[in-house]
C-alpha cells in the first residue's frame, strides 16, 4: 500500500469530502473505514483511524469502558499500546517468525464499542481462518442475528432536534450515552424515561435519537402512544403495530388482527439494529405486546408514570431544569437581550419549578412584550402570597392557584390542560380524592404518617393510597428512612391539585383537613415538650423526668424532614388556640435545633394569634419565648422589650411565677447591655418572689443570674458564692440547665483569678453537662473557655482548635453574637502570637458581626483594634 494512501492528511481530506456530502461525524465513520480497508489497511486499524484515534487514545478509551463490562477486572486486563499494536497486526507474524497472540472475542467486542461498530466488522476473511471454532460460530450467529442482507423500503423515523431550544440536560444525556454503550456490550434492557407532565421527556428523547441514531445502522422507529392527547386520543396497539411495520417497509395485511400484527412486528425487528421509541406510554399492559424481542433493538419508553408493572427496564427519572438552565431557557426562548432583569427571570422559572413546558409557554409571550417579565414576576409574587392565606381566611375570588397556572399558557396550550389529562387518567375516585388532599397539604413533600392524619386513614391504608398515586405518576418517591416513605409532588402540579380540591370539595373541608394535620403535629410536639430556656414553667423537674432538650435533639431528623410542612401548616391553619400552642411549642424546639429565623416567625405567629383570641397566659408565654430567642441572637434591647411585654401580661392575670420569670430574664437582657445595677436590683426582687412562692427553680435561676452579674462586675467572691448556691439547688432539684451554667460561671471566675487548673476541671464538668442536657450555647461558651485557658498557658495551637470548634457551633446555630465572640478571641490570640495582620482580619470580622447586636463586645473589639494599630 502506498504510504500516502492512508496518511493523516489523506484521512482528513477524505473526512472533509464525506462531510461535504452532508454526513455527520458519526455517519462518516463507517464509509471512511471501508475506504481505508479498500486502500489496504487491516480492519482494526482502519476503524481506529476512521474514528480519529491513535493507539494511545484507543487504549485509554478501552480501559475506561472495561470496568463497565467487567467491574472485577477478571476478563479485561488493561489495554496497552503495544498490545493494541499486536491485535491490529494479527494474524501476521513477527520478523522472527513468531505469531501474535489472537485477541479474545470479548476484547474484540469491547474494541467495537470504542470504534462505534460491531465486532464482526473488525475481522476479515484472513482473520476468520485463524479464529477458534467457537469464535467462528459466534461470528456466524452475529451475522445472522443482525440480518445484514435485509433491505427495507419503509419510511424510518428521521431524527431531528432543535439545538437552539434544547437547553441543558448534559448529565442525563451522558447517562444515556453510557447506556447505549452498554447496549452494544449486551445489556438488552429497555430504557424508561419518566417525569412529570411538562418536564420535556419527548424533547429529550428526540435529542437522544438525533444524537445516537447513527449508531444503529437499521435506523430508528418512533411510535407515539398519544396517551395524553386530548384531541386524538390514545393510539390502539393494532394501529401502532401497523405504523411500526410501515416504517420498516412492511405492508400490514388487510384485516390482520393484533396477534398477527404483533407476530409480524417481532419477526421484522428480529436481528435488526434499531432504535425504537415508544412515546407517552400510559401503563405497562399497553406496551407489552409492542416490545421487540430482539436484543439488538435499543428500546426507549417515555411515560409520566413509573410503569412498575414492567420488568427488565432501566429507568431514568428526568428532573426539572436547575435554576441556571431554566433561566437560560427563558432568556433564549424569550429573546431577552443583554442586561435583562435576572431576578425577575429567576422568580418566574422558580414558580415554574424548572419545567421546560411552562417556561416555553411564558417565553413566547415575553418575547412579544419584554416589559411582561417584571409584571409577571410581580403577579406571581402577589398570587403566591394569596395561596398561603389561612384556610379560613376571607375569599379572594377566583382560586389563586388557578390564576398562577393561567400565567403559564399560550393560545390553546396550558399547564392546566396537561395536568388535567393526568388527573383524568387516575384509576378511580379514591385516587382522585388523595390527589385533592395532597393539593391541600401545606407543602409539596409528604410522608405517609402525615398524610394518614390529614386523610383520617390508617397508616397502612395511607401508604397503599400514596403508592397508587405514585404509580399513576402524580408524585415521586424520595430517598427515605426504612418504614418512613416520603413523596414529592411538583409545585405546579401541587397548585393544580389545590385547584381541584377547592373546586370539588364542600365548604369547611379544607380547614378541617388542615386541622387534623395540625392536631397530629401538636400531639407529637407536646410529647416532646418545650425545651429550656423557653418554658415559663418547669414541669420536667427531677432526674427521672423526660428531658425536652434531649428529646428535641433525638427527634432532629423528624423535624428536618417536615420543617417546611410544619411551618406552612401553622401559617395556613385556622387561627385557634391549638394553632397558637403548636406555633409556640415548635418555635422553642426549632430554636434548640438552630433554626433561629424559623423559630422567630413561629413565636411571632403565636403572639399574634393569642392576642387576637384573648388568651393572655399563652400570649405571655409566647412573648417570653420570643425574648429568649432574641437574647440568643444577641438582640438584647428587643429581648428586653419582649420580656417586659410578658411581665405586664403576667401581672395583669395575677401570675406571680410568670411575672418573676419575665422580670428575671428582662434583668439578663439589661446585664448584656451593661446595665448591671438595674439588673441586680431586678434579680433581687425576683429572689424575694421566689422565696415567697417556694419556687426552687426560680431561686436557682436568680442566683445564677446574680453570679453572672457579679462576675462581670469583677466582684468575684460574691459571684463565686451565688454560683455555688445555684449549683447546690440545681443538683438537689435535678435541673441540669442551671447546674451546667453555674459550673461554667465558677470556671470563668477561676480562670479570671488565674487558677487555670481549677478552671479547666470546672469547664470539663460544664461541657459534660452541656452534652447531656443538651445545650449548644453552653457548649459554645465552654469551648471558648477552654481556648482562653490554652491561650493563657501559651498553647496557641490548642487554643486555635477550641476557638474554631466554638465558631463552627455558632455557625450551625446562626448565632452571630457567638461567632463574633469566637472571631474576637481568635484575633486576640493572634495579637498575642505576634501575627498582627491575621489578628486584624479576625477582629474586623468580629466588629462587623457585633455592630447592632452587642455594643459591649463591639467596644472591646474596637479597643483591641486601636491597640493593634498603635
Amino acid at each position: 500500500m502506498d504510504s500516502t494512501a492512508a496518511s493523516s492528511q489523506e484521512i482528513a481530506r477524505l473526512g472533509r469530502s464525506l462531510r461535504a456530502l452532508g454526513l455527520s461525524e458519526q455517519t462518516l465513520v463507517e464509509p471512511l473505514a471501508v475506504e481505508l480497508m479498500r486502500r489496504g489497511l487491516r480492519p482494526r486499524t482502519a476503524w481506529r483511524k476512521a474514528n480519529g484515534l491513535n493507539q494511545r487514545q484507543a487504549a485509554e478509551r478501552f480501559n475506561q469502558l472495561a470496568p463497565l463490562v467487567d467491574p472485577d477486572g477478571h476478563r479485561e486486563p488493561r489495554m496497552k499500546n503495544s498490545r493494541l499494536c499486536e491485535i491490529e497486526k494479527w494474524p501476521a507474524r513477527t520478523p522472527e517468525g513468531y505469531g501474535y497472540r489472537a485477541p479474545a472475542l470479548h476484547t474484540l467486542e469491547l474494541l467495537a464499542l470504542v470504534y462505534h461498530t460491531t465486532w464482526d466488522r473488525l475481522v476479515d476473511v484472513e482473520d476468520l481462518a485463524h479464529l477458534s471454532p467457537d469464535d467462528r460460530r459466534a461470528y456466524q450467529a452475529t451475522r445472522e442475528r443482525l440480518g445484514l442482507n435485509r433491505t427495507g423500503a419503509g419510511q424510518l423515523y428521521v431524527p431531528t432536534a432543535d439545538s437552539t431550544t434544547f437547553i441543558g440536560r448534559r448529565h442525563p444525556m451522558e447517562e444515556m450515552r453510557r447506556r447505549v454503550d452498554l447496549h452494544f456490550l449486551g445489556d438488552s434492557r429497555a430504557q424508561l424515561i419518566t417525569g412529570v407532565a411538562g418536564v420535556g421527556k419527548t424533547a429529550f428523547t428526540r435529542q437522544l435519537v438525533a444524537k445516537f441514531a447513527d449508531r444503529f445502522p437499521d435506523g430508528a422507529v418512533w411510535l407515539g402512544m398519544r396517551s395524553h392527547d386530548r384531541e386524538a386520543g390514545a393510539n390502539s396497539a393494532s394501529r401502532l403495530l401497523a405504523a411500526g411495520l410501515s416504517q420498516l417497509g412492511v405492508r400490514p395485511p388487510l384485516r390482520a388482527d393484533q396477534g398477527r400484527l404483533a407476530q409480524l412486528w417481532r419477526r421484522e425487528t428480529a436481528g435488526r439494529r434499531l432504535l425504537v421509541v415508544f412515546d407517552d406510554v400510559l401503563e405497562s399492559k399497553q406496551i407489552r405486546p409492542l416490545l421487540p424481542q430482539s436484543p439488538s433493538c435499543f428500546v426507549v419508553i417515555t411515560s409520566r408514570r413509573p410503569l412498575t408493572g414492567m420488568v427488565r427496564v432501566n429507568q431514568l427519572e428526568l428532573e426539572p431544569l436547575g435554576p441556571d438552565e431554566a433561566e437560560e431557557m427563558l432568556a433564549t426562548l424569550g429573546n431577552l437581550g443583554a442586561g435583562y432583569d435576572s431576578a425577575a427571570a429567576r422568580r418566574i422559572v422558580e414558580v415554574a419549578g424548572g419545567l421546560p413546558l411552562p417556561i416555553r409557554l411564558v417565553a413566547g409571550r415575553i418575547s412579544r412584550r419584554p416589559g411582561l417579565l417584571a409584571d409577571l414576576r410581580d403577579d406571581l409574587d402577589a398570587l403566591s402570597t394569596l395561596v398561603t392565606l389561612p384556610a379560613t381566611g376571607p375569599s379572594v375570588g377566583m382560586c389563586p392557584a388557578e390564576l398562577i397556572l393561567d400565567k403559564f399558557s399560550a393560545e390553546d396550550e396550558s399547564m392546566r390542560d396537561a395536568f388535567a389529562l393526568s388527573y383524568a387518567r387516575l384509576r378511580d375516585e379514591e385516587a382522585r380524592r388523595a390527589v385533592r388532599l395532597l393539593g391541600w397539604f401545606p407543602s409539596s413533600t409528604v410522608s405517609s404518617d402525615d398524610f394518614a392524619a390529614m386523610a383520617q386513614a390508617e397508616d397502612s391504608a395511607a401508604k397503599r393510597l400514596l403508592q397508587r398515586v405514585f404509580e399513576d405518576g402524580m408524585i415521586d418517591q424520595l430517598a427515605s428512612r426504612p418504614g418512613h416513605q416520603r413523596y414529592r409532588m411538583h409545585n405546579l402540579l401541587h397548585l393544580y391539585a389545590r385547584c381541584r380540591a377547592d373546586a370539588e370539595s364542600l365548604p369547611g373541608e379544607h380547614g378541617a383537613a388542615l386541622g387534623r394535620l395540625l392536631g397530629h403535629y401538636l400531639e407529637t410536639a407536646s410529647g416532646i415538650g418545650k425545651p429550656r430556656p423557653f418554658d415559663t414553667v418547669h414541669p420536667h423537674a427531677g432526674r427521672d423526668f423526660r428531658n425536652p432538650n434531649m428529646a428535641v435533639m433525638q427527634a432532629r431528623l423528624w423535624f428536618e424532614e417536615r420543617l417546611g410542612t410544619m411551618l406552612a401548616c401553622a401559617r395556613t391553619a385556622e387561627r385557634t388556640s391549638d394553632t397558637a400552642r403548636f406555633a409556640d411549642l415548635l418555635a422553642g424546639q426549632l430554636a434548640t435545633l438552630g433554626y433561629l429565623t424559623e423559630s422567630r416567625s413561629m413565636f411571632e405567629l403565636a403572639t399574634s394569634i393569642n392576642h387576637a383570641i384573648g388568651d393572655r397566659t399563652a400570649e405571655c408565654d409566647a412573648w417570653y419565648g420570643l425574648g429568649h430567642l432574641l437574647k440568643t441572637v444577641r438582640e438584647y434591647s428587643r429581648a428586653a422589650v419582649c420580656f417586659e411585654h410578658a411581665r405586664r401580661l403576667a401581672e395583669d392575670i395575677g401570675d406571680h411565677a410568670r411575672t418573676a420569670r419575665a422580670l428575671l430574664w428582662h434583668a439578663a437582657a439589661l446585664r448584656h447591655q451593661d446595665r448591671r445595677d438595674a439588673a441586680r436590683d431586678a434579680v433581687r426582687q425576683v429572689l424575694r418572689i421566689a422565696h415567697s412562692l417556694g419556687d426552687l427553680h426560680l431561686e436557682c435561676d436568680a442566683l445564677r443570674e446574680l453570679g453572672h452579674i457579679e462576675r462581670l462586675s469583677e466582684r468575684y467572691a460574691a459571684g463565686d458564692e451565688y454560683y455555688h448556691r445555684a449549683h447546690a439547688i440545681a443538683r438537689r432539684i435535678g435541673d441540669g440547665y442551671c447546674e451546667g451554667w453555674s459550673v461554667w460561671g465558677l470556671g470563668g471566675i477561676a480562670g479570671l483569678r488565674g487558677d487555670l487548673d481549677e478552671a479547666w476541671t470546672l469547664f470539663e464538668e460544664a461541657y459534660r453537662i452541656s452534652k447531656e442536657i443538651p445545650d449548644t450555647l453552653l457548649q459554645i461558651d465552654t469551648l471558648r473557655g477552654f481556648g482562653h485557658i490554652h491561650r493563657n498557658r501559651g498553647e496557641f495551637d490548642a487554643a486555635r482548635i477550641k476557638y474554631e470548634e466554638s465558631r463552627a457551633l455558632t455557625r450551625g446555630m446562626s448565632d452571630a453574637g457567638g461567632e463574633a465572640a469566637a472571631w474576637w478571641a481568635l484575633g486576640e490570640l493572634e495579637r498575642r502570637a505576634d501575627n498582627p495582620a491575621l489578628a486584624q482580619v479576625y477582629l474586623e470580622k468580629a466588629r462587623t458581626l457585633c455592630e447592632g447586636i452587642d455594643p459591649a463586645r463591639l467596644l472591646k473589639v474596637q479597643q483591641t483594634l486601636t491597640a493593634l494599630g498603635s
